[in-house]
């Protein structure tokens, strides 16, 4: 019975919705106007007011304080630290096509199910080093690869214009954390490089 009962309030509430009316039920008491604000003008008022408060060249200083330390120190990455044991494993950049692909022309460059590896037609370049900008162990470790051979640098964390400075090289940083998220990097030091048609990722203990 019960069960009954519920069918069939399901039942009028559907065809309530899919029969709609509307009502007016009236009104009570005073009704007002909607008024919005502009907010063009909200915000030009604003700074009217902190102009003649004398706090504007303040707030314009402190904005580009801000600017200027996420370009000095940007966000570091989230979700990677330091390792803690030194191990290898195989990155393989090879992916399969979902869908046909055609140049401008039309004509067909690769067909979907095709297996691609980029590294059969460009060369990986120079290892890329994975570090923490922060600590003073993995930027030892760097600056000895460095004396090694050709390396690229990348922070996770840290300040890259200031070690570029110090170093006397281009330094990259992981902006959101691209790099380290397509390699699955999640331990630093880490240096990635090529092997055949591979890459091999060595996270390193310091």
């Amino acid at each position: 019975m019960k069960r009954l009962l519920w069918i069939l309030c399901l039942s009028a509430w559907s065809l309530q919705a899919e029969n709609p009316r509307i009502i007016d039920l009236g009104h009570e008491g005073h009704t007002f106007e909607i008024v919005e604000e502009n907010l063009l003008e909200v915000i030009q008022t604003k700074l009217k007011k902190l102009e003649q408060e004398g706090s504007l060249k303040d707030l314009q200083q402190k904005i580009q304080a801000r600017a200027k330390e996420k370009i000095l120190a940007p966000q570091s990455v989230s979700g990677i630290t330091k390792a803690s044991e030194t191990k290898e494993r195989i990155y393989d950049p090879r992916y399969t096509v979902k869908s046909t692909l055609k140049d401008q022309k039309g004509h067909v460059f690769a067909k979907a199910g095709d297996i691609i590896n980029p590294l059969d037609h460009v060369s990986f370049g120079d290892p890329l080093l994975f570090i923490d900008g922060k600590d003073t162990d993995q930027l030892s470790y760097a600056k000895q690869q460095l004396q090694k051979g050709p390396v690229k640098i990348v922070l996770v964390s840290g300040r890259p214009l200031d070690l570029s400075k110090e170093l006397h090289q281009a330094i990259y940083f992981d902006q959101g954390g691209f790099l380290s998220k397509k390699l699955r990097i999640t331990k630093v030091p880490a240096l990635v490089y090529q092997e055949n048609k591979l890459l091999k990722i060595k996270e390193v203990r310091v």
